[in-house]
């Protein structure tokens, strides 16, 4: 116990000892980090991996905040994922996969890699008329 002094007064403080090894132990093991890559190299997602482990997506992203490894492996887990769709997209726009729905797999990109259908828009006013010209040039 530490004794400070503050106008005239004595006060007492508490030292706490280092807040570690408290509450409750954590489920993080290093060998998550290889079966992460493996399961998004399936093409699943990283947050589904929390079914796996037993450990819900709140603690899968405060695994990656805490321990630099397991964020390593899920930037190269994503990488592998993208790898994993980008290979089933030319497969089925090759033929090779029965029943393909390219506009399935098209919706999955957008949601699951941010792809984006981009519009160039041209516009001009024309002084004569008094109005807008629009023109949408899609590349």
């Amino acid at each position: 116990m530490e004794v400070k002094r503050k106008n005239k007064k004595k006060v007492f403080v508490r030292e706490h000892p280092p807040r570690e090894g408290r509450g409750r132990p954590t489920k993080y093991k290093p060998e998550y980090c290889q079966m992460l890559i493996k399961h998004m190299a399936e093409g699943l997602s990283f947050e589904c991996f929390g079914a796996l482990v037993d450990s819900c997506e709140d603690t899968l992203y405060e695994w990656v905040k805490k321990y630099p490894e397991f964020s390593e492996s899920r930037k190269k887990g994503i990488m592998f994922c993208r790898l994993f769709w980008e290979k089933m997209g030319r497969a089925g726009a090759a033929g090779k996969v029965p029943m393909f729905n390219n506009a399935t797999w098209i919706f999955n990109m957008k949601n699951r890699f941010a792809w984006r259908d981009v519009q160039d828009i041209n516009h001009q006013f024309d002084e004569r008329i008094g109005k807008i010209k629009i023109e949408i040039v899609k590349k």
